[in-house]
């Protein structure tokens, strides 16, 4: 429906331009609506309204003896944020469901948030489903490139390539692997050859992530069909089968010094792929603002070498802020107070 209105309305102001003003007013002010375009929800993969999916995630919970909460405030283990947390502004957890699934406990929700910089008028949604494991895992995010996601990834966080995870044969083409340069061993040992074919077969669609002792599974496309949660958990079954065997034997042994390694992202909009490369999109950003300005200044000639020293200047700050204030290897919450004590035992 505010697809068709958009439509109408663009077609509309176009054709009272051009009755008014002319054939070129008419063809400037469509060109001029046309831009507006990407921010109309449905052009983004939003078939339908979040509130349309309620009344079937709720029927689904009835069916399968677990809770539904409509809307409730993130309530993520603050030592072992996921990487979908604290990325925009007025973050919520929509049409919860949550229960228990082969044993341990589960949810899947849409994850909303409202971000100044993205291309869309409307929340920003990803469906979520989180498994809690029995045991803590190394923190690895895997952005799978099977999605078919395009140019943008769907999580809006930007990963240093410094923490990327090299691994053997064609799983590189597949996924996009990240941790912490002190776990990549038992990174390696955890995506063993049979796991990731595992994922590459079963799970087109998600994004992983380990963290603490959860998995999660993320995806943009957040409206749900009966045959895309039926393909959904059986990508968890499979997951899950692999990992319960490696749950049996498996220690997480934490360094000497008690500091549990944590994956941290740099500041920014998120990321942009090309090919086997991924950038900060907010150097596009920067990029984007810099031509405009001297699209602008070229445009209008007064003024224009203290207009150029100007755009100069705030590039090179905003440069500066996202070098300055990024932190490859910051510890978690948990480790800064665990070091704190340490040092307090020392002196005493």
């Amino acid at each position: 429906m505010r697809w068709a209105v958009f439509v109408g309305g663009s077609l509309g102001l176009s054709g009272l331009a051009a009755i008014f003003g002319g054939l070129n007013y008419g063809i400037g002010a469509l060109i001029v609506l046309g831009m507006f375009a990407p921010f109309v929800p449905p052009l983004r993969r939003r078939l339908r309204p979040l509130s349309a999916l309620g009344p079937a995630m709720q029927a689904f919970a009835h069916q399968n003896a677990m809770r539904y909460i409509e809307i409730a405030k993130p309530n993520y283990d603050k030592y072992f944020l996921p990487a979908l947390a604290k990325i925009g502004l007025f973050e919520r957890k929509e049409q919860i469901v949550g229960g228990t699934y082969a044993g341990y406990p589960f949810e899947t929700y849409v994850d909303t948030f409202r971000h100044p910089f993205d291309n869309q008028l409307s929340r920003v949604a990803t469906r979520v489903y989180r498994i809690q494991l029995p045991r803590e895992l190394p923190h690895i995010f895997m952005r799978n490139r099977q999605s078919g996601k395009g140019f943008f990834d769907s999580v809006m966080r930007h990963f240093d390539d410094d923490q990327r995870v090299r691994l053997e044969g064609n799983f590189e083409d597949m996924y996009t692997t990240y941790t912490h340069r002190r776990t990549i061993t038992e990174t390696l040992s955890l995506l063993a050859p049979n796991f990731m074919e595992t994922l590459i077969h079963s799970n087109k669609k998600f994004d992983v992530e380990f963290v603490g002792n959860n998995l999660y599974l993320y995806t943009s496309d957040y409206y749900t069909t009966s045959d895309e949660l039926e393909a959904a958990f059986e990508t968890i079954d499979r997951l899950l089968k692999h990992i319960n065997h490696r749950l049996k034997s498996w220690q997480l042994t934490i360094p000497n010094d008690a500091r549990y390694p944590y994956l941290v992202s740099r500041p920014g909009f998120g990321t942009v792929a090309l090919g086997h490369t991924y950038f900060n999109r907010s150097f596009l950003f920067i990029g984007g603002y810099t031509v405009i300005s001297l699209v602008k200044i070229w445009a209008i000639p007064q003024w224009r070498l203290a207009k150029l020293a100007l755009v100069a200047a705030s590039d090179v700050v905003m440069a500066v802020v996202l070098l300055y204030f990024r932190r490859r290897y910051q510890l978690s919450r948990r480790s800064r107070r665990t070091a704190a004590t340490a040092r307090k035992h020392a002196r005493s």
